[in-house]
């Protein structure tokens, strides 16, 4: 993915510059039932909650964990929470600051 990006960068005479490094993680709510015998294999029976128009192959190492037919689209972070907070749905991301938390 990385390359994809240098490439794309440079072919449209543009720079990056890395404003910080993060990693993905995957969030489930407390309790929920994955948590008893964890693998990113069983993420495929559970639905995944992204956002409308996320580009194609946003999530690299994880996209063969995503079932494609259980994937819910949303609009906004607040709205894929709560979905994620109430349900066995999973979504994929970067954590948040502690200021998002509060």
């Amino acid at each position: 993915m990385e390359k994809q990006v240098k490439d794309f960068a440079l072919s449209h005479n543009l720079i990056i510059y890395c404003l910080k490094e993060s990693v993905c993680q995957i969030n489930v709510r407390e309790n929920h039932p994955i948590l008893n015998d964890f693998s990113k294999e069983r993420l495929w029976n559970y639905p995944f909650i992204n956002f409308i128009n996320q580009r194609p192959g946003a999530y690299d190492t994880y996209q063969k964990y995503i079932n494609p037919h259980k994937t819910i689209e949303v609009d906004h972070h607040s709205l894929r929470s709560k979905i994620v907070s109430e349900t066995d749905a999973f979504s994929i991301g970067i954590p948040m600051s502690n200021k998002e938390k509060r």
